[in-house]
């Protein structure tokens, strides 16, 4: 995430017309911590960047049950085992085992079913059709972390 931060979306940015949207497809997103980071990331450490914009993260997996965990926004111990205090105690609420992303960093990401593989996913993500769901525009940049 350090090259996301220091060169990637400060550039991309840097492209887009003041005050235009920014539009984020995070392909393959298991249980959410990707899209969450993303989030976290853009109103934690970019704030001067995004001000002003509509800040849109769109979610996919080709998993059902992965994308209600991720909906839920809950995450164990074990996955914030590399997170300080500091950042779990601001971003998340704890409620005994379980931390839950806050509602400002769910705010921007939605989640929707997508079969990654598909010759024509952007297209299905654009125009809504393999998941019924609402179209979500033209995306800037595509994050898929693990995929094989």
């Amino acid at each position: 995430f350090d090259a996301l931060r220091d060169v990637v979306i400060p550039d991309v940015i840097k492209h887009k017309k003041k005050g235009s949207p920014l539009r984020l497809w995070s392909a393959a997103c298991a249980i959410g911590a990707e899209p969450y980071s993303l989030s976290i990331l853009l109103q934690r450490d970019l704030p001067h960047l995004i001000a002003g914009r509509e800040i849109s993260i769109t979610a996919s997996d080709i998993n059902r049950k992965f994308l209600a965990s991720a909906q839920r926004g809950e995450f164990g111990d074990w996955a914030l085992r590399s997170s300080t205090d500091e950042f779990k105690q601001s971003c998340f609420t704890n409620s005994g085992n379980l931390w839950r992303i806050r509602d400002e960093y769910r705010k921007p990401v939605s989640f929707q079913y997508q079969y990654t593989r598909d010759t024509d996913s952007d297209a299905h993500i654009r125009e809504g059709r393999r998941s019924g769901g609402p179209r979500v525009g033209k995306r800037r940049g595509r994050f898929c972390a693990e995929v094989f």
